[in-house]
C-alpha cells in the first residue's frame, strides 16, 4: 500500500544531469521542428500527438522531474511531425 508521503516524495526526485541534458535537446528538437513548421502550433501538435497541452508545455519547458512523463510520449510526438518513430527522431538530437 502506497502512503500519500510517498507519493509526494518520488514525484519530487531531481533529475540527473544526464537525464537533465537529454531533456534539454529533445526539448530543443521538438521546438526546431515547431519553428520549420510554421502551419504547426504547440496546440495543433498536441492534439496530433493526443496529449494534453500541458504534457507538452512541461516536455518543452524541459525543467519537469517527470523525465518518464517525457519519454513515454515521445513516440506519439515523434510520429505527429512525421518522424517513423521515437529512434528516427532521436537519431539527430
Amino acid at each position: 500500500m502506497t502512503t500519500r508521503n510517498s507519493k509526494q516524495t518520488s514525484s519530487k526526485r531531481t533529475l540527473l544531469p544526464s537525464e537533465k541534458a537529454l531533456l534539454r535537446k529533445i526539448s530543443n528538437k521538438i521546438r526546431a521542428e515547431l519553428a520549420i513548421r510554421e502551419d504547426l502550433t504547440v496546440e495543433l501538435l498536441a492534439a496530433d500527438s493526443e496529449i494534453a497541452i500541458s504534457t507538452l508545455r512541461a516536455i518543452l519547458d524541459a525543467s519537469s522531474p517527470k523525465l518518464g512523463l517525457g519519454l513515454i510520449t515521445l513516440e506519439r510526438i515523434a510520429k505527429a511531425l512525421k518522424y517513423k518513430g521515437a529512434a528516427d527522431f532521436l537519431k539527430n538530437l
